[in-house]
């Protein structure tokens, strides 16, 4: 009678209101290599893989007649997967459970004794070809101490048998789609999402990234064949998201092209997929925007392109190990994107180790300055458990952290709350100046990638040369006379230093949305949009902007095409108006000269109108799309007079 076997891979659900389940990829390219293996075929029979949060009393009761529980484990599953295999080990003792993943702390000597008492097998790295050796191991000898890359609990101790070897060829691993390991669980749900690798592997070794420290530097390619196949599979068993877990996307031009390719010709064939979330290239050559545009020209794909910075500061970069472009390059970049239309997101993380507060405001500027406006994304520094920030940078920095159970979207699980650890004060930024360095982003992201400042301030910048640093401290000086905005900036200091200090949810409904700190950076421009507030916001700008004394002709062109930028949701519209000078050229084109010459701007909405009637999903699709400028309209000049 053969062995059962069971895998957990659960994850939060994908996308507004969380409508899509995880496909449990990882679980399903272990048990795919396994039944490769003629004893394990011969011995074990799939009982079942878990993809979502269960309740735990009964899905432990479950899992206990299996022989074998395999956890795949990661920031957001953690303590699920650590509580639920504890009830199963309550339940039967005999029940062997194995862990592995990026969050098992495998550099811990007391990790099965103080951590994972439950667990008898950690798998270190990657655990394709291990894992199969351990179950043909408990089923041919039940002797399993040989087999490298594991951690093994031996009454508590900690037996490591040294590093495993590189998968050399990653097809060696039969794709979990291809052989049929999911066809059970498809008909389970009605959305899912996919992860398709192309690669594996990351050139980088950022401290805060277990990415690269977890699979090695040197980048494995899966077969064409196989990458087209899969997404073929996609198509026809109508997987709607698909997230491509390759670590730089766009580092292989021709190939990663091709790829492109085919995604393009499964969703015109099928409709599917029709969401995607991409990790782009970090350091990046003009041909991946050839490929962002692609996407975008297809009708279907269209996320933009986005380029992970993180931080401008050269000590900040040299600390995290990590290189940027150059300034230069960078702004080659930023133009290519605006010349093909390609909307462009720039992410950076606040709170990493060596940034101080004068060289985080440096770096936010810093991107205005090499001309990224539309949309900059910035996350809060977390530790993750098996990245060098955590493991050796930790007391160097004095970096000190607090578990915050709202980061991740859809996350809220009351049974089992899952924690992210997040970086709230270092030797270099002190709590308030983390504080203060939240802050100073939530406001930009409101005025001025928000679109309610940004062409005023683009405007000065080019006419009195006046810095954005310098425009934006001066603004939000005179903001502080505003009732509105103190009142905004009082509560977001209050609950932000309630999230660093205690990790309380960030708990706040505007209108039928629900502010978690995932959102929490864009909550002031969701309560602009959900009471209409458009004239009080352009009265404070156009009121400050009278202190630079420009003229009527300039100030009444400037303040009319400002006020064309953000998406008024109650007065969705296409339209096109007409200036007296050559104000937008002169914004847009910093080569153009400012003429006093006639121009007209067509202004129009590049968003699904129907949908954007219902206040919710437009304020959602504010963050969910904030990687296309949701919230702004398009602006384009006309013609000239």
């Amino acid at each position: 009678m053969k062995q059962l076997i069971s895998f957990v891979q659960p994850n939060f659900k994908q996308g507004p209101g969380g409508i899509a389940s995880y496909l449990p990829y990882s679980c399903g390219l272990l048990w795919s290599h396994a039944l490769t293996n003629d004893k394990v075929k011969q011995n074990y029979q799939l009982h079942k893989f878990v993809y979502k949060r269960e309740p735990l009393d009964e899905l432990a009761q479950e899992l206990s007649v299996s022989k074998v529980v395999a956890f795949s484990t990661y920031v957001w599953n953690r303590n699920y997967n650590f509580t639920l295999a504890q009830k199963i080990k309550d339940i039967d003792p005999n029940v062997f459970i194995v862990f592995g993943g990026p969050e098992p702390p495998i550099t811990d000597p007391d990790i099965f004794s103080d951590v994972m008492p439950f667990c008898d097998i950690v798998v270190k790295q990657e655990g394709e070809f291990v894992f199969t050796s351990l179950l043909d191991g408990l089923v041919s000898s039940g002797d399993y101490m040989d087999i490298k890359g594991l951690l093994i609990n031996v009454e508590g101790l900690r037996v490591d048998t040294g590093d495993s070897v590189r998968i050399e060829t990653l097809d060696d691993v039969p794709s979990p789609y291809l052989s049929g390991i999911f066809d059970d669980i498809l008909p389970l749900e009605k959305e899912w999402n996919g992860t398709l690798e192309t690669n594996r592997g990351c050139p980088y070794k950022c401290t805060f990234c277990d990415w690269g420290s977890l699979t090695y530097s040197r980048m494995k390619k899966f077969g064409i064949d196989r990458v087209f196949d899969e997404i073929e599979w996609m198509g026809k068993n109508k997987i709607g998201y698909l997230d491509v877990a390759d670590s730089n996307f766009g580092l292989f031009v021709e190939r990663d092209n091709l790829i492109v390719d085919k995604l393009i010709e499964v969703q015109k064939k099928y409709g599917f997929p029709y969401r995607t979330g991409w990790s782009w290239a970090k350091n990046q050559k003009s041909e991946v925007v050839g490929i962002a545009k692609k996407l975008i020209e297809s009708g279907h794909f269209n996320n933009g392109l986005t380029i992970s910075l993180q931080s401008l500061d050269e000590n900040t970069l040299k600390t995290i190990k990590r290189h940027n472009m150059g300034v230069n390059k960078i702004n080659e970049i930023f133009y290519e994107c605006k010349k093909e239309g390609v909307p462009l997101n720039v992410e950076l993380i606040v709170g990493l180790p060596g940034e101080t507060l004068e060289t985080w405001e440096d770096t936010l500027y810093g991107v205005f300055e090499v001309g990224q406006h539309d949309s900059i994304e910035v996350w809060q520094a977390q530790i993750l458990e098996n990245a060098e920030m955590n493991l050796s940078q930790r007391d160097e920095f004095n970096i000190k952290g607090t578990k915050v159970t709202d980061y991740f979207p859809n996350g809220i699980d009351n049974e089992a709350p899952e924690f992210s650890e997040i970086v709230t004060e270092t030797s270099t930024m002190s709590l308030d100046e983390m504080v203060e360095a939240y802050k100073l982003s939530w406001f930009l992201i409101t005025w001025h990638t928000g679109g309610f400042s940004q062409y005023i301030s683009r405007f000065l910048r080019r006419y009195k040369d006046i810095s954005y640093k310098q425009f934006y401290t001066d603004f939000r000086k005179y903001l502080h006379t505003d009732s509105f905005w103190k009142q905004q900036e009082d509560e977001m200091t209050t609950v932000i230093k309630n999230w660093y200090v205690d990790g309380l949810e960030i708990q706040k409904k505007i209108g039928g949305v629900d502010i978690s700190a995932a959102t929490n950076q864009y909550r002031t421009l969701f309560t602009i949009h959900n009471n209409s507030m458009y004239d009080y916001m352009y009265m404070l700008v156009d009121t400050f902007l009278k202190s630079y004394e420009l003229s009527d002709d300039l100030y009444n062109d400037l303040t009319r095409l400002n006020k064309c930028v953000v998406t008024k949701h109650n007065d969705i519209s296409d339209y096109m108006i007409g200036l007296n000078n050559t104000i937008f050229t002169y914004i847009t084109d910093t080569e153009s000269p400012l003429q006093n010459n006639k121009e007209v701007i067509d202004v129009y909405y590049p968003h699904d109108p129907i949908k954007s009637k219902d206040i919710n999903w437009f304020m959602e699709s504010i963050f969910y799309a904030r990687r296309r400028s949701f919230g702004k309209n398009y602006l384009k000049r006309s013609y000239e007079n």
